[in-house]
């Protein structure tokens, strides 16, 4: 991961909002109280679906921009997208 795609990652990551997280964790907050859970905004990534929600217990933001990075590599293009370098042909 170059330090480009890192500060478009960093730029897409945030705090999941307590709804976001009660959706995705059936028994929150029992489940979340060791952990951060962080948003992972999908904007022009995924039309279908606005955002990874992932909880995790390191709050070092090298290593959650590499564990979202490592969700997107079935997305095409995903580093020009996130680098605004990608042109749409629709």
């Amino acid at each position: 991961m170059t330090k480009e795609i890192y500060e478009a990652l960093k730029a897409r990551i945030s705090i999941a909002p307590e709804a976001a997280i009660k959706a995705y964790y059936e028994d929150y907050p029992e489940t979340c109280k060791d952990v951060t859970v962080y948003k992972f905004d999908l904007t022009g990534l995924d039309e279908d679906c606005p955002a990874i929600i992932h909880a995790m217990k390191t709050k070092n933001m090298w290593n959650i921009a590499q564990r979202f990075y490592s969700f997107l590599y079935w997305f095409e293009n995903a580093d020009e997208i996130l680098l605004g370098r990608h042109v749409s042909c629709k």
